[in-house]
């Protein structure tokens, strides 16, 4: 299915292009990003609001208001599903959809942001402002590696799944080698566009990378760009139809709940200490269990028997009970009460 963000609502369609549903719980929608292991869209508006839908139940999650203005730039971390905005006032702030505040605040441009990306594995980032400056962050320290200068503040950029960097510079498009390594001298590559380059993103595990223009689309060539050594365990290019469907499923039932969502994406196979010592206390001995517990018996001949034994003994209990209370408070003798109907 294909989720398009068009002036009013969000709309749903199918691969043969058919209205499937209106989201009209996203209104004004600008920008869309689906997090595959979460089965969640999320989507900023011209209002400054942040949401977070559960595509696989179709009910809205979570909504922030930023209030930051419109939210023009965002980019999900495939680490750890992290939202990533760009704001106007030079600022880049992370999201989680169990938080209402940003979980993280960084100035990164003294002017206004015009793009941002991170790369495959979730570590590095890269921002653009209209100061015509580039920044590699690094984002387990937040600290900025480097940066270097551009013609113009590129409107997109996008990481390549082997590190190279594509930006879209008014009617170019260059692309940069080894940037998290050390800040380019030159592009690797370049190219003039049919006209001003709206978005440029690679595809994956090929060495293409698609152009779009306010002029059309171009597909060009960038040696290097793809991951030749791929896993069909996580993702398979190659796959038929049944095999995707398949691949469905099994991601439907993998499904990670989004109150999982950290900035920490190995916290997930952790275990804090403290609990382990809570559970450790709180675990019954098994001393005591046999001592208080039957063992469950299968057959419902067993079943019917501990039953009626319990059944009983509440019985018996009950007429403790009230023999207790008639010794604590005896009624009068009455020497007719034999002769009367129940006595």
């Amino acid at each position: 299915m294909l989720a398009v963000a068009q002036r009013q609502w969000v709309y749903i369609y199918d691969n043969e292009g058919i209205e499937l549903h209106c989201l009209k719980a996203l209104d004004s929608p600008l920008q869309l990003q689906f997090l595959p292991h979460h089965f969640l869209l999320a989507c900023s508006n011209a209002k400054g609001y942040l949401s977070w839908l559960d595509v696989s139940i179709g009910e809205k999650v979570a909504g922030f208001q930023t209030h930051r203005g419109r939210l023009n730039m965002m980019v999900q971390n495939p680490g750890n599903a992290i939202i990533h905005l760009g704001h106007s006032r030079g600022s880049v702030t992370l999201w989680s959809p169990n938080v209402k505040e940003p979980l993280v605040e960084v100035l990164a441009h003294q002017t206004a942001v015009r793009s941002l990306c991170v790369d495959k594995t979730g570590r590095y980032m890269a921002t653009s402002g209209a100061d015509r400056k580039v920044k590699i962050w690094d984002l387990r320290k937040y600290r900025c590696l480097h940066e270097f200068k551009v013609p113009a503040g590129p409107g997109s950029m996008h990481f390549s799944s082997q590190g190279l960097l594509a930006a879209g510079v008014g009617n170019s498009v260059l692309v940069y080698k080894d940037t998290l390594v050390k800040p380019p001298t030159q592009a690797y590559m370049s190219h003039v566009a049919l006209g001003p380059v709206r978005k440029v993103q690679f595809c994956p595990y090929e060495d293409i990378l698609g152009v779009g223009s306010s002029l059309g689309f171009e597909s060009l060539l960038i040696p290097g760009a793809g991951e030749p050594n791929f896993d069909s365990m996580e993702a398979n290019p190659f796959q038929n139809k049944k095999q995707r469907q398949t691949m469905e499923v099994k991601q439907l039932l993998d499904k990670i709940p989004h109150h999982l969502i950290t900035l920490e994406h190995e916290s997930i196979k952790k275990v804090r200490p403290e609990d382990a010592v809570i559970e450790e206390k709180n675990r019954i001995p098994k001393k005591w269990l046999k001592m208080h517990y039957k063992p469950s018996k299968s057959s419902m001949e067993s079943k019917r028997r501990w039953e009626l034994r319990g059944k009983l003994a509440k019985e018996k209990k009950e007429r403790t009970k009230k023999y207790e209370e008639a010794k604590k408070n005896p009624a009068p003798y009455d020497p007719l009460a034999r002769f009367k109907f129940g006595g």
